[in-house]
C-alpha cells in the first residue's frame, strides 16, 4: 500500500495537445411484434438489414412524413458525421465533416426505388423504418446500432440525442481535414 508505481498523472499542458471535437450521439428506439420496445445509443449509426440471401421492404418516414413507402434493398442506415465516413461511405453515402449539423440516411443494394442512394437530413430530423407487413411478406429485419445486434424488429427510430454526445480527441500529428480531403478526392493512378 502506499507504493510508487511510477505513474503520471496527465498535466493540463499535456491534454491540451489534442484537438476534441464533440459529436451528438444517435438515440435509437426499435420496436418488436409483441409491442416491446427497446432504446439504445450510438456514435456513428444504426440501420436494419435483411437476413443474409433476402430483401428488406422497408416503408421510410422523416419527421413523421413517409418519403420512401417501398425501400426494396439489403437494407438502410443512418449516420452521424462521426460515422458518415465509414459504414454508410461504403454503401455510397457522401462522407461529411465531423461537427457538421447533419444526419446521412443510405440504402443497401437499392433495388427500388431505382438511382435511389441516399440524403442529408437535418440534425433534429427524426428518420422512420418500418418493416412492410412483415408476416405477409415473410420478410424480416434486424436492427443495429453500432454494429450491436438488437434482433428482429418491425421498426426503428433514429434521432440525434437531446442530451448525450461523445467526444473524439485527435492528437496533432493526425490532419483530419487532409483525411477527409483523401476520402471524397482519392489519389489519382496514372498508367506507366
Amino acid at each position: 500500500a502506499g507504493q510508487d508505481i511510477g505513474f503520471e498523472v496527465a498535466s493540463e499542458d499535456w491534454l491540451k495537445r489534442f484537438t476534441v471535437h464533440s459529436s451528438p450521439l444517435l438515440f435509437v428506439e426499435v420496436g418488436y411484434a409483441d409491442g416491446t420496445t427497446r432504446d439504445e445509443l450510438a456514435v456513428n449509426d444504426a440501420w436494419v438489414q435483411c437476413p443474409a440471401g433476402g430483401m428488406a421492404m422497408i416503408e421510410i418516414s422523416v419527421d413523421n412524413e413517409v418519403r420512401l413507402p417501398r425501400l426494396c434493398a439489403d437494407g438502410v442506415l443512418v449516420a452521424s458525421a462521426a460515422g458518415s465516413t465509414g459504414y454508410a461511405r461504403s454503401m455510397g453515402a457522401t462522407p461529411i465533416l465531423l461537427g457538421t449539423p447533419a444526419l446521412v440516411l443510405v440504402g443497401s443494394n437499392v433495388f427500388e426505388p431505382i438511382g435511389w442512394k441516399s440524403a442529408q437530413l437535418l440534425p433534429e430530423s427524426t428518420v422512420e423504418f418500418r418493416n412492410i407487413d412483415p408476416t405477409k411478406s415473410k420478410r424480416p429485419i434486424l436492427g443495429f446500432a453500432d454494429g450491436v445486434p438488437l434482433g428482429e424488429i418491425v421498426r426503428m427510430r433514429v434521432r440525434m440525442s437531446r442530451i448525450a454526445a461523445a467526444e473524439i480527441a485527435d492528437v496533432p500529428e493526425y490532419d483530419r481535414s487532409a483525411k477527409f480531403a483523401e476520402v471524397q478526392f482519392p489519389p489519382v493512378v496514372t498508367g506507366g
